[in-house]
């Protein structure tokens, strides 16, 4: 796990407006940021988004026995039989959640639905906090809209940016940070989640990454096809 911890200004202060260079006396602000090293994984058909999902909690805590054909069919989904006697499989937080508690036996890990944007967000960051990610159902997703719901993994935040120079990049040494852009004294929570899916075929470790505000990722929440999205967390 990553922790930055936030180190306040010290010094004389200055009008948000002004350049000032860094010395002895003024450290800039690292912003406040967890990350936990989840190991991006595909979700290997077009529906197994909550088997990579608890996939990537498994391996995170060091059960890797389970493969995600097992988690899908045996411990994930309820099964619906039509009048034509064809199976319909469904995946469902309500059975993730005891399995995945059974089986990471250092944290306890519930379920959470139907919560405010303040309690959402509470609930992952002590989820993050505590060394354990967070999977999330949703629906339409700011980067592309699904048809249905999806599971995301959950493995960080970070509120705000850190101090930028007169070029935009972060700053370095003795270089002159500038109050001018936007970024400079930014305070939007942003969490960083691992998609196992992606449009086209287009997955890889890297592009799974992405960092959304928590407008954005509330959103997905609270807009999920089948009522109300889920937060599985750990504590």
């Amino acid at each position: 796990m990553i922790l930055n911890c936030s180190s306040a200004f010290a010094g004389n202060s200055q009008n948000k407006n002004e350049s000032l260079h860094t010395n002895a006396l003024f450290e800039p602000e690292l912003v406040p940021e967890v990350t936990l090293s989840v190991t991006p994984i595909q979700q290997e058909t077009s529906y197994f988004c909550s088997a990579a999902s608890g996939q990537m909690m498994l391996h995170f805590f060091g059960i890797t026995s389970y493969s995600q054909y097992n988690l899908y069919y045996n411990y994930f989904t309820y099964c619906e039989i039509d009048n034509n006697g064809h199976h319909h499989y469904s995946a469902s937080a309500e059975l993730m959640q005891p399995f995945l508690n059974n089986q990471i036996t250092s944290k306890t890990i519930t379920r959470w639905n139907g919560l405010s944007q303040a309690s959402f967000n509470t609930k992952i960051k002590n989820s993050l906090n505590n060394g354990c990610p967070v999977i999330m159902s949703g629906h339409t997703f700011p980067y592309y809209t699904y048809n249905d719901g999806h599971f995301i993994i959950i493995y960080g935040y970070r509120i705000g940016n850190n101090p930028v120079t007169k070029s935009g990049n972060e700053l370095q040494g003795n270089d002159e940070i500038s109050f001018d852009s936007p970024d400079a004294l930014d305070n939007t929570l942003r969490f960083k989640i691992i998609d196992p899916w992606a449009p086209n075929n287009t997955w890889s470790p890297t592009n799974s990454r992405k960092t959304l505000t928590t407008n954005e990722l509330y959103a997905a929440y609270s807009s999920f096809s089948f009522g109300t999205g889920n937060i599985i967390a750990g504590t």
